[in-house]
């Protein structure tokens, strides 16, 4: 039998972390998706959109079996004012008096206060080369690493923290998949698909990829809902 806080953690395992649940989804989406509207007044949610609404699942949890109807009353909200609260720079005034919200992530990521806060203790206390160096600092710089790498794993649900690789943005991330992944894989006349909608950053990459391969690039077009 499934209780209510079961339910709450299966579908939205990281509501602890303020992180909107399916059901927050759902009805953000029922403006732009009048089809919803039927299923989320119902209270089911397990058949709607699953590639759009499907929740991160921790390992060793499940999701409800098919058909569980789970009342609108067992899901946490979303605070969005308890999550801009985490942001010191959403405190600032632009020059025309308003508060900012910001938009643009794609282009910069703004930084909650606990990672500023971590930042400035590693620069304090533990700035050395990670994996190099046999002194003191060397090895806090190396645990904190490694130590993150952990977190990131499991926060994920990843096998291991092996599994983590770190970027310094998208734009590299995307170059090596592409490179070191998929291009071993293609073949003469396989296909990359991308849409209408990709920045620069996710059809470059493909286009050398395809150039050298021999795939070729369909492109997908996206209508007003997206």
């Amino acid at each position: 039998m499934i209780t209510p806080n079961d339910a709450i953690l299966s579908r939205n395992p990281f509501a602890s972390f303020g992180l909107p649940s399916e059901k927050d989804l759902a009805d953000w989406a029922q403006s732009y998706f009048p089809e919803l509207n039927e299923k989320v007044n119902n209270g089911r949610y397990d058949d709607i959109a699953p590639s759009s609404f499907s929740p991160l699942v921790v390992p060793g949890t499940s999701l409800p079996s098919s058909g569980t109807s789970l009342p609108s009353s067992s899901f946490s909200s979303f605070d969005v004012n308890r999550i801009r609260g985490d942001f010191p720079i959403l405190s600032e005034r632009l020059s025309n008096g308003r508060q900012l919200i910001w938009l643009d992530n794609g282009a910069t990521t703004q930084k909650p206060r606990q990672v500023i806060n971590r930042i400035s203790r590693f620069y304090e206390r533990e700035n050395s080369n990670v994996h190099r160096g046999a002194h003191e600092l060397a090895a806090r710089s190396t645990d904190v690493y490694e130590a993150a790498r952990e977190t990131i794993a499991m926060f994920l649900g990843a096998p291991s923290k092996d599994n983590i690789v770190y970027v310094r943005g998208t734009t590299e991330g995307i170059n090596l998949v592409a490179r070191s992944y998929v291009k071993p894989l293609l073949k003469q006349g396989d296909e990359i698909i991308l849409t209408i909608l990709e920045h620069h950053a996710n059809i470059v990459p493909w286009q050398l990829v395809a150039q050298e391969t021999g795939a070729v690039i369909k492109v997908a077009p996206v209508d007003d809902t997206g």
